[in-house]
């Protein structure tokens, strides 16, 4: 058995997260461009990720104007 150490390239977060119209269609776009976006965790350490969007939906219950979406952050 051969151990290659940890690579933190390839690590993924997630979360399921609800955000405002105006909001989610920046995220949204993140995704769809594939951009690559610099993330600032709590601790104050920035790495760079790309944006997956697993699945989302629009909040009945904010007339269209919030959506749920649960996202990933792919390290990079």
């Amino acid at each position: 058995m051969q151990d290659y150490g940890y690579i933190p390239a390839g690590d993924r977060i997630s979360w399921t997260l609800q955000f405002l119209k105006g909001d989610w269609e920046k995220v949204r776009g993140y995704w769809a461009r594939r951009e690559m976006v610099d993330i600032t965790d709590s601790a104050g350490e920035t790495f760079c990720a790309r944006v997956v969007v697993k699945s989302y939906s629009r909040l009945s219950s904010f007339e269209g104007k919030a959506v749920e979406a649960n996202l990933e952050l792919w390290m990079v």
